[in-house]
């Protein structure tokens, strides 16, 4: 595992797999937590094939999803979920990593494909 640490940034931490990802130019996910004053960020290789679907999605970005498929905007998710707009704006970029989507729309149309294949 490579690490690559800038006191004044925290520190990103990157595993041989991501590394290979990012020069081959394939996706990469992003993981990050606070330690202390610093924000570590891991770097893993994506997983080739489908996406995971909803599966993968933590309790608190099922939240966020719910409210978003509702039509909600991004401030007024963060008012529900007493939460900052800037923390939204971070669980939406993990969601649609994590579905392989990339917008409210996307994420409608595979919440819908999901639900009609389940019925």
């Amino acid at each position: 595992m490579a690490t690559d640490r800038d006191e004044d940034q925290g520190e990103v931490v990157l595993d041989a797999a991501a590394l290979l990802a990012l020069a081959e130019g394939e996706r990469v996910v992003l993981h990050g937590t606070r330690a202390g004053r610093d924000l570590v960020i891991t770097v893993e290789a994506r997983e080739q094939g489908e996406p995971p679907g909803f599966a993968a999605l933590t309790p608190r970005e099922h939240e966020v999803t719910g409210l978003v498929l509702r039509g909600l905007p991004t401030k007024l998710v963060a008012r529900r979920l007493g939460i900052s707009p800037w923390t939204v704006t971070t669980h939406l970029r993990s969601i649609y990593d994590k579905l392989g989507v990339a917008s409210r729309a996307e994420l409608a149309a595979i919440a819908l494909r999901d639900a009609r294949a389940a019925s």
